[in-house]
């Protein structure tokens, strides 16, 4: 016999049942199906802290910036972990993370998938304007204070050689305080990643406190500066390819995607220049002064 529902008493125990009954099964529907709409972690190895490209301690950057927003679409999610630019290979190797950032030169070998070049390297030579220093050969820097990159002599066989024969060559770890020498003028020349320049640049305008002395002092870095060329009196590629590197190819493709997005609608100069552009009078200054 079928429910009285014209009882008010009956209707209510079979809304009981039938409710009971929907309530288990849906709860049963829930914890089988896949768990559409939330995002998926990944573990991305990075470089240690490398501003703009990496501010570890912001967890963002240009690198960081570019990869969330490419993947945030594609329902991801990223967790950073920072290491030592010798460790980003065994990371992946070690089976230890879901990708890599900021690999040059496709640098790490494997069954890996890379992406398309997401940014560049820009190897630079710069000076005070007010100098005018002419540079037509790599001798022309052996009794001027070049200050390099820690390192760079281990990158390029022709600085490799200006620190062998030049007097006043050298290197240093903290490139905020690289840069500031330039306008301390404690150096005549650095070789420094343009990008790296203009974030450092920024941060030591005169209006901020001096992030070396962190004091009264002011650095003033108004003094227009000049990029010289590099191709034109050594072998150092000025222009190196970085590229994200990932474990599936799937996410790969997807970032991609993503990248294209950003590039096509604006957003990609926008994180650049966000970090590397204190205002547009501040670009032009150094713009023009090329």
């Amino acid at each position: 016999m079928g429910q009285d529902f014209a009882n008010p008493g009956c209707a209510a125990r079979g809304f009981h049942i039938l409710g009971g009954t929907m309530a288990r099964l849906l709860c049963l529907c829930l914890l089988l199906m896949p768990i559409a709409g939330h995002p998926r972690e990944l573990t991305i190895a990075a470089p240690q802290n490398i501003p703009p490209w990496v501010v570890e301690d912001l967890e963002r950057g240009i690198t960081l910036d570019i990869l969330n927003e490419a993947l945030t679409p594609f329902g991801y999610r990223l967790k950073f972990r920072y290491v030592s630019l010798s460790r980003l290979g065994v990371m992946m190797a070690d089976e230890a993370v879901d990708g890599v950032a900021m690999v040059e030169a496709q640098k790490i070998v494997g069954p890996y998938h890379y992406s398309d070049a997401t940014a560049y390297f820009e190897t630079s030579l710069i000076s005070l304007r007010k100098h005018r220093f002419v540079v037509d050969r790599l001798e022309d820097l052996l009794d001027k204070r070049v200050v390099a990159f820690q390192d760079a002599s281990l990158v390029f066989p022709d600085v490799a050689w200006l620190k062998g024969h030049g007097r006043y060559y050298s290197e240093v770890v903290r490139q905020a305080g690289q840069v500031s020498m330039l306008y301390w003028g404690r150096a005549d020349f650095l070789l420094i990643d343009r990008n790296i320049f203009l974030y450092w640049k920024n941060q030591i305008d005169a209006r901020n406190p001096d992030p070396i002395t962190l004091g009264p002092l002011r650095t003033d870095v108004t003094e227009p500066v000049v990029f010289h060329d590099l191709s034109r009196f050594t072998r150092i590629a000025a222009r190196a390819p970085m590229q994200n590197l990932f474990r599936s190819a799937q996410v790969r493709d997807h970032f991609n995607q993503g990248l294209r997005a950003l590039r096509e609608s604006g957003r990609y100069q926008a994180i650049i220049d966000e970090y590397t552009v204190l205002d547009r009078d501040a670009l032009g200054a150094v713009r023009n002064a090329q």
